[in-house]
């Protein structure tokens, strides 16, 4: 491979076999039927593979890259599967220093809908995949979960955005401890596959729907992923709409347009949400004072950072650090 090639690790199959088995063929490494393991000059991929009632498949994967890695998850059009990738961890550990890469989201997606993610250099990330047919989602969804059941059905390519809350979280990291470790449960994986499913019905039938439209060009879903993670990655300073519309080559109402379409909230509005709920998760699980989260996050001050906080959850920042320390 030209130093100058990108690599792309493509999922062309629905059954990750096949394509764990064309990923060794292309770029070295071991596949035993259970485990996929790369070790490749530009990245390194090791994924975990469980199967469950010959229908559902679950990936448990880790990546870290030392080039850009795009990776392409386009299978065959005639099987209709539905893809629920949760993405929950990220490090950009490249030069040194440590900053996030914004890998955290619940992505659901239908299997004829082209994805597209590009990893740049220096990323730590995890994520799972869990995908199931049509016809079984259909049969776990109950007679009132109608958007979703409406929404799994359509043939179309559609695609739908939740933030990963501390249930999924919570529910993603047993998967990947009993699913990783050999004297794991091994169970572990479907039962709490079937969680997050659970939790995914109930907040997709929260939503107020509208006049939604979740079908987007594989180009523009491109793009508007790009522009997501580059936006969060680096949370203390806010992004300008005309900055990004010349770099990227869109138009400031279409960028907004897509955000909605995907994330459900214009640009500016999705950015200043993840950040405060970082602010959330930095105050349970980071020793950083409130001070020092603040300034981390980019506020002018813990005051401005107080009121914005407790504007979006009701209470202040201090109330949260207090439950975390009990």
């Amino acid at each position: 491979m030209d130093s100058t090639d990108t690599p792309k690790i493509e999922f062309k199959s629905i059954a990750s076999y096949k394509n764990f088995e064309a990923l060794t063929q292309k770029f070295g490494g071991s596949w035993d039927g259970n485990i996929l393991a790369i070790d490749h000059p530009y990245f390194n991929i090791q994924v975990h593979y469980f199967q469950f009632l010959n229908d559902i498949h679950i990936d448990l994967c880790t990546m870290e890259t030392f080039h850009q890695v795009n990776f392409i998850q386009a299978p065959p059009k005639d099987q209709q599967y539905v893809y629920v990738r949760v993405g929950f961890s990220g490090l950009i550990v490249d030069l040194g220093k440590e900053n996030e890469f914004e890998n955290h989201g619940v992505f659901i997606y239908s299997s004829n809908q082209h994805f597209e993610i590009e990893y740049p250099p220096g990323v730590k990330s995890r994520w799972i995949v869990i995908k199931f047919p049509v016809h079984m989602g259909s049969a776990f969804t109950k007679r009132q979960q109608f958007e979703f059941k409406k929404r799994i059905e359509d043939p179309n390519p559609w695609i739908y955005y939740f933030p990963l809350d501390a249930e999924i979280e919570a529910y993603v990291k047993q998967i990947f401890d009993h699913g990783t470790r050999s004297e794991g449960r091994h169970v572990v994986p479907f039962s709490k596959a079937l969680d997050i499913m659970g939790v995914i019905k109930e907040k997709f039938d929260q939503e107020d729907h509208g006049h939604a439209d979740h079908r987007i060009h594989p180009e523009d879903l491109k793009r508007v992923i790009i522009i997501k993670n580059q936006i969060l990655s680096n949370m203390n300073t806010a992004p300008r709409l005309e900055d990004l519309s010349i770099e990227h080559g869109i138009s400031v109402s279409k960028l907004n347009r897509l955000f909605k379409n995907v994330f459900k909230l214009p640009l500016l509005k999705f950015y200043n949400t993840r950040k405060i709920e970082k602010v959330h998760q930095k105050i349970l699980h980071s020793p950083d004072s409130l001070t020092q989260i603040a300034e981390e996050m980019g506020f002018a001050h813990m005051a401005h950072m107080s009121r914005v906080f407790k504007k979006h959850y009701g209470f202040p920042p201090s109330d949260l650090r207090k439950l975390s320390l009990s």
